[in-house]
């Protein structure tokens, strides 16, 4: 018993050896097979390092960029009359003071004749007050009519002056041509008008709409669920 038990052992070992080489063999391939980076996809990779960081939401809104409201400028007649002449485009750039049309209209004969009736009417005040004056030192009238004769002047002044302010507000000239000045510099943002247009006074929509835009306006519409989320 005791040599057939060694002799079993004898042939067990050497078989355990050639497993265990076999094992060995194995494992060796499966390393020189492991996963490895060629030059080329180095050259397309990118390498991060990691780190904490917190993590936010991300939401995405439909809107509108848009113009500050406070740098717009509506354009728009005060006279009625027909278009003549357009100079600018939509999407120009303009200068404050440039003229962007040109309205002929019977309105800016009207106010040159005001003008003119406030210049006539001031110099007959001071014709007036000066014979008031001249009757007043030889006591042949009283000081309520030179009183009386001072106020008109005075009258005639203030209304020849509200004349001249319009003149220079709105720049209006001799004749029967009204020209669309721009009281800022911008881009032309909007324009409603076109040659031979019939224009009035009291349209609602602006010939021209002119916008500084070195600060716009990102108008979002914002769902209220989403609203919370915006926190950090």
């Amino acid at each position: 018993m005791n040599f057939k038990y060694t002799s079993s052992l004898k042939y067990i070992l050497p078989l355990v050896s050639i497993l265990f080489m076999n094992c060995k063999k194995e494992e060796v391939l499966e390393i020189k097979s492991a996963f490895s980076l060629s030059d080329e996809m180095l050259k397309k990779s990118e390498f991060f390092t990691t780190k904490v960081d917190t993590v936010r939401n991300e939401i995405r809104f439909f809107g509108k960029i848009t113009s500050d409201n406070n740098k717009v400028a509506e354009v728009n007649s005060i006279v009625n009359g027909v278009v003549k002449n357009i100079n600018v485009g939509l999407g120009d750039y303009v200068k404050q003071g440039q003229v962007l049309a040109v309205i002929q209209s019977t309105d800016v004969a009207h106010f040159q004749k005001e003008r003119l009736d406030a210049v006539h009417e001031l110099q007959n005040a001071e014709k007036q007050l000066q014979t008031a004056k001249d009757l007043n030192s030889a006591k042949l009238n009283s000081d309520a009519e030179l009183n009386m004769a001072e106020r008109d002047v005075a009258i005639a002044k203030a209304e020849l002056k509200r004349i001249n302010e319009v003149y220079a507000i709105y720049r209006l000239k001799d004749g029967s041509l009204y020209e669309v000045i721009a009281p800022i510099s911008g881009f032309i943002v909007t324009k409603d008008i076109t040659i031979n247009d019939q224009l009035k006074s009291d349209r609602p929509v602006p010939l021209f709409n002119i916008a500084e835009i070195n600060e716009i306006w990102a108008v979002a519409n914002v769902n209220e669920s989403d609203i919370s989320k915006n926190k950090g």
